[in-house]
């Protein structure tokens, strides 16, 4: 656990990634569901799923002296999954920290089209906002990793403008109808 359990926390801070022949983008091979952030202030977890696709961070390369991909990687993921699924996992009142785990690496495990209702066994599972995710991700720099405060602003401004395309795009993938 890397963090202030009372602010938030990681479970680790190098996530399992390889890399996609040929693209920009990243697996991340979740082993028993080890990666997750939960924040102290809500108490609600964000638990990327096994075999998630990331770009960590979307900063394009000519930056990348700046802003490493791979030095913030674990709270790029959670962010990528708060943008993906615009919800979070709020354990329902009383679960022992082993029910959370063994809800959190079901979730991480389950297949896309159930991880949903596999939240739902073990969860509230509460929407949140882009400014939500944006912000959560400040948080997370900052608890997991000690960013400075130049850098992180840095990285939450460029989120702020540049965010509202993949966001919208997400949305508009959960509002299609299914054929």
């Amino acid at each position: 656990m890397t963090g202030n359990p009372a602010k938030g926390y990681f479970s680790t801070l190098e996530p399992d990634l390889r890399p996609v022949p040929g693209t920009i983008f990243f697996r991340l091979r979740q082993a028993a569901g080890n990666l997750f952030y939960f924040r102290g202030a809500d108490g609600s977890y964000t638990c990327p799923p096994n075999d998630m696709k990331t770009d960590l961070g979307s900063i394009p390369a000519p930056v990348h002296w700046l802003a490493d991909p791979r030095e913030y990687a674990a709270s790029y993921i959670t962010h990528d999954e708060d943008y993906w699924r615009a919800y979070r996992l709020r354990p329902f009142p009383g679960m022992s920290e082993s029910s959370i785990r063994h809800g959190l690496l079901n979730y991480a495990m389950a297949d896309e089209a159930d991880r949903l209702d596999v939240a739902r066994l073990y969860f509230h599972v509460v929407p949140i906002t882009r400014r939500q995710a944006d912000d959560r991700l400040n948080e997370s720099i900052f608890t997991g990793y000690r960013c400075p405060g130049w850098k992180r602003l840095l990285i939450w401004k460029a989120v702020r403008i540049g965010g509202w395309a993949p966001w919208a795009r997400y949305r508009r993938r959960q509002h299609q109808p299914t054929k």
